[in-house]
């Protein structure tokens, strides 16, 4: 069926063109988002919600590209979505903090100084913690990870300077976290 076909029986409410349009191009999208998700079920729900998309945006298909080439931009950005929040969820997870606990096997501290070293990592994580969320992650990244400034930005989707204002706030309030901690 043609594009504009296909889009005048949908617009008109011809639910077996909608039908159509789905299995005509959801082998196809299945494959792209298994592709960008690497999960199976993942990728399942994906292509269920990127045709709920559909459905309700039709309206603003304008006809200025293939239909096919709009299906296909809106399931890439819905992959890439996805992929942004599932980077977001496991970067704002601060259980991943305990990996980088400093691994001493060679030397045995003593109990005080292993006492005061998990209270000082304790009360790091918190204080990380109550963070406002765009400049916890962008401490996470950049001190954890390893990440350069672009990256950053890339992963929070803001500018360079914006990258720098958040790790200037972060490690300003951290300081001031850590010094009413200390004034107890």
């Amino acid at each position: 069926m043609h594009d504009q076909h296909w889009m005048e029986k949908i617009a008109g409410g011809d639910h077996q063109a909608f039908r159509q349009l789905y299995e005509h191009y959801a082998p196809a999208i299945y494959r792209l988002c298994l592709r960008f998700l690497n999960n199976q079920s993942e990728a399942e729900d994906a292509v269920q919600d990127i045709f709920v998309k559909i459905h309700h945006s039709l309206a603003d298909f304008k006809g200025r590209s293939k239909l096919a080439t709009w299906i296909y931009r809106i399931s890439v950005n819905h992959c890439l979505n996805l992929k942004r929040k599932r980077r977001l969820a496991s970067f704002l997870n601060l259980e991943f903090l305990d990996a980088f606990h400093p691994a001493h096997a060679d030397s045995a501290p003593d109990p005080q100084q292993a006492l005061e070293q998990d209270e000082s990592e304790k009360l790091l994580r918190q204080a990380i913690q109550k963070l406002p969320s765009r400049q916890r992650l962008a401490l996470i990244l950049s001190r954890y990870e390893g990440k350069s400034y672009q990256e950053i930005a890339e992963v929070m989707a803001c500018s360079i300077p914006a990258v720098e204002a958040c790790l200037h706030h972060a490690k300003k309030n951290l300081a001031a976290a850590l010094k009413k901690y200390l004034e107890k």
